[in-house]
């Protein structure tokens, strides 16, 4: 518990439920916004105040380091010619860079605080098991509200697939939740999952945080592990892979099950930006993608393993991994993962 001028502070780390309303936060969450469900999935973010500000005290900090005592330069930033930041949120562009941090306040109503504080303890553990930093607080407000403060840094790919799994899974840690009936409780859990996924790469319209205690609140936002294109007839197929990408990623799948997953995302990203119909097969798809300076011979040399390698033992030969070889097809796996990303997507 940390007290913070007049107000209680819950960071998370207590199993005490707190209930002091300070007369300093007289602020009232929130009103409704009441909008139609969205289809556009264009990822965006929005920093908080709060966000920004423990941002702007690392840069501070990391400046005030001695020389001498600064990590050493990874060959990345030495290729970019400095250091890369350590923080940084995805772009309007739609390019996730390797680290993020997403954040935001949701408000609740207090009964549901166990319910509330139940899901998130979930939800950090989740974290943890992708090297997550996931952290939250909480503070009383009037009229038998409270806020629960937010925030996560880590791997964009892992955040992307851990907050996919908040989505899927908190409805059923609330199903044994006793004090809630239990449609009640997995509703609040889906709109936690729901007012969270919005404020981080929803639109304006999704800003709307506070978690639904009455009513079902389904998810109208897809947070994808990769920016594959939304204009293309393959869309809704990059949907399903994507999500089968987002399963394995936080260990629900197998990789012999998401090799066949991330070769259509890749086949499909490649034909969409050489405008290549079905009639061209993978080899000269590549070959084409090269020559187009969309992949350059080491990311091509990766793709061409991956799919006479990994790809053709797994599906044409139907066979399993050893242990040595699924060691080396995850490092694979992650190239690939990254070339998708980073040379095919809508930002690429």
């Amino acid at each position: 518990m940390v007290v913070v001028g007049a107000a209680v502070v819950d960071d998370g780390t207590s199993d005490e439920v707190v209930d002091v309303e300070s007369e300093a936060l007289a602020e009232q969450a929130p009103a409704a916004m009441t909008s139609p469900e969205r289809t556009t999935r264009s990822p965006r973010i929005r920093q908080s105040y709060a966000q920004l500000a423990r941002h702007l005290r690392r840069v501070i900090e990391e400046a005030l380091i001695p020389l001498g005592q600064r990590p050493a330069m990874t060959p990345e930033s030495q290729a970019r010619g400095g250091v890369v930041p350590a923080r940084r949120c995805r772009g309007r562009s739609g390019y996730r860079p390797d680290v993020a941090e997403y954040g935001t306040t949701l408000y609740c109503r207090r009964w549901a605080d166990d319910l509330i504080r139940c899901l998130l303890e979930a939800g950090r553990r989740w974290a943890k098991e992708l090297n997550l930093e996931m952290h939250f607080r909480s503070r009383a407000r009037p009229g038998g509200n409270r806020e629960w403060e937010i925030w996560v840094d880590g791997n964009s790919f892992g955040i992307a697939a851990w907050s996919r799994r908040l989505e899927r899974d908190l409805p059923t840690v609330a199903q044994g939740f006793i004090g809630i009936e239990r449609g009640q409780a997995e509703g609040i859990a889906e709109s936690l999952a729901t007012r969270w996924i919005g404020w981080c790469v929803g639109n304006d319209d999704a800003w709307d945080t506070r978690i639904r205690t009455s009513v079902r609140d389904p998810g109208r936002w897809i947070w994808p592990v990769l920016d594959y294109p939304l204009d293309t007839p393959h869309t809704d197929r990059l949907v399903l892979a994507d999500d089968v990408l987002a399963r394995w990623l936080v260990g629900g799948i197998s990789d012999e099950i998401v090799v066949e997953e991330l070769h259509t995302i890749v086949e499909a990203m490649l034909r969409h930006r050489l405008g290549a119909g079905q009639s061209v097969l993978w080899p000269r798809l590549l070959e084409r993608a090269c020559t187009a300076r969309l992949l350059d011979d080491e990311e091509l040399e990766t793709l061409r393993a991956f799919n006479s390698g990994l790809r053709r033992k797994v599906k044409h030969a139907a066979a399993t991994l050893s242990d040595f070889e699924r060691e080396e097809a995850e490092s694979t796996l992650w190239k690939v993962i990254t070339i998708a990303e980073r040379r095919l997507g809508r930002a690429g």
